[in-house]
């Protein structure tokens, strides 16, 4: 049955439920939020998105262009402007495109949202920490220019799934270690205020004898991040559980129970540090769900979600 709700960011409407799942785990985790469509009812009155497709946001002397696709609300600006949100694709460090979310970013700006989705170096070809210093780059960019869009520059999400999801946390936790001299839009802020995490992998070390974290499929795709067999000390340095900190931004987590990639432990442990440090969180695990669904839980995950949003960015 059709649900509607209301916030900060308009009505929100349409026909959720069922098993939501692919390849493109984000995907599922907005079509929960945004719905399968806009209600009937909404077409005639909300105007389509404003849609900029490849755009380059972060040159380099050296490195290849990135681009990342916008989708601005079509509809005029409330007072004080729109938050924002930058999405970062899964695919296992290895795989995906920021074309992955080109329906979605525009179902996010129908309700209001400044939304963009980035391409960032990919693994073997590139060695963290490039996809980090990329994430960082975009969110200085959208910065730069949120005048443009009436964005507000203080409200900014930051959202991703599965790799993606580990990637957007070690971007808002880790302490930032300077860019590189050309990097572009220097002294912008690179903090979020809000983070939105599926079936990511959080903490990395592994005590020895301990049952693996990861799927076989998992640990050769960090080998291929780091370009090469990690250590303990890499295992340290990209797990977000261990620079989680109290000034942390909100955490949004998200993970099936049944998830065969990643386990649901990860999203537990990071959950429940999260509030051991008084950092305001939510966990959401899905008893019918894997890595890539939502079972029948989608509808109480958008709600959810969109109530995080509403709380976080309309501030």
């Amino acid at each position: 049955m059709p649900q509607r709700w209301s916030g900060p960011f308009g009505s929100w409407g349409g026909t959720l439920g069922g098993t939501l799942g692919g390849v493109v785990l984000l995907g599922a985790l907005l079509w929960a939020l945004l719905g399968a469509g806009r209600p009937a009812q909404a077409d005639a009155a909300t105007p389509e998105p404003r849609v900029q497709e490849g755009i380059e946001y972060c040159p380099r002397a050296g490195v290849e262009p990135l681009h990342l696709d916008l989708a601005v609300p079509g509809a005029p600006a409330p007072p004080g402007g729109r938050p924002m949100i930058l999405l970062v694709h899964g695919g296992g460090w290895v795989a995906g495109s920021r074309q992955d979310y080109a329906p979605l970013i525009r179902s996010l700006a129908r309700w209001g949202l400044v939304a963009a989705s980035l391409d960032y170096r990919l693994a073997p070809q590139a060695h963290w920490p490039a996809q980090g210093e990329d994430i960082r780059c975009a969110l200085r960019w959208m910065r730069h220019h949120a005048a443009q869009w009436s964005g507000r520059g203080h409200r900014l999400a930051l959202l991703g799934g599965s790799a993606g999801a580990h990637l957007a946390a070690l971007v808002a936790l880790q302490p930032r270690t300077p860019l590189s001299a050309d990097a572009p839009w220097a002294g912008e802020d690179e903090s979020v205020q809000a983070l939105i995490l599926h079936g990511g992998g959080y903490e990395l070390r592994e005590p020895p004898g301990a049952p693996s974290a990861f799927s076989q499929g998992q640990h050769e795709n960090l080998r291929a991040l780091l370009g090469r067999a990690p250590d303990a000390a890499h295992q340290s340095a990209l797990s977000p559980l261990r620079w989680l900190r109290a000034d942390a931004p909100p955490l949004f987590l998200v993970h099936g129970q049944r998830d065969a990639v990643v386990p649901v432990a990860q999203s537990r442990q990071l959950h429940a540090e999260a509030r051991r440090l008084g950092v305001p969180a939510e966990l959401w695990v899905i008893p019918d769900a894997g890595h890539a669904d939502f079972g029948s839980a989608a509808d109480l995950v958008g709600a959810r979600l969109r109530d995080f949003l509403s709380r976080h960015l309309a501030r």
